[in-house]
């Protein structure tokens, strides 16, 4: 599976990953992203690629305090 989080906004957007391997970073194909932790922050229209490894528990996104389940 592959995890993807898109800003479509023209501003800076952090948003929370819960469930994501504490080593998993984005993959080169991201643009404008960066993780710390469970924080992952993406530039003005930044994208983010994580590779979810099978097995995986469950991935929660949480935008602004609402939470977000992946499709």
């Amino acid at each position: 599976n592959i995890v993807c989080v898109f800003n479509l906004s023209p501003q800076v957007e952090t948003v929370t990953i819960a469930g994501l391997s504490p080593d998993a970073t984005p993959d080169a194909a991201s643009d404008g992203a960066t993780r710390k932790r469970d924080r992952l922050t993406l530039g003005a229209n930044g994208f983010a690629f994580f590779a979810e490894p099978a097995g995986a528990g469950e991935l929660v996104v949480k935008f602004r305090g609402r939470r977000k389940r992946p499709a």
